[in-house]
């Protein structure tokens, strides 16, 4: 556990922000036609809208974005009515 822990806490290997995206994001790249239609389907909240839950943009203080609300929603899969709250 602590090795894993280790590991999360070394940004530069757990998280290198090396994608072409995050190139993108930083002025260093261009997105392709159909890249930038996928990006467009992800942030249009009457189509993909995975950008609601799935934070696509750098945070206020310039960080890139981690494509998370740190919230834990479970889509797709049926309530269970054996638990009393969910009957």
């Amino acid at each position: 556990v602590e090795a894993l822990g280790a590991f999360e806490q070394s940004s530069a290997d757990f998280y290198p922000y090396s994608s072409r995206y995050d190139a993108f994001l930083a002025g260093r790249a261009t997105l392709s036609a159909q890249e930038l239609r996928g990006r467009v389907l992800f942030e249009d909240e009457a189509k993909g809208n995975c950008a609601s839950c799935h934070l696509s943009r750098p945070s206020n203080n310039g960080e890139p974005p981690q494509f998370t609300d740190y919230g834990l929603i479970a889509v797709g899969v049926p309530r269970n009515a054996a638990i009393p709250a969910n009957a």
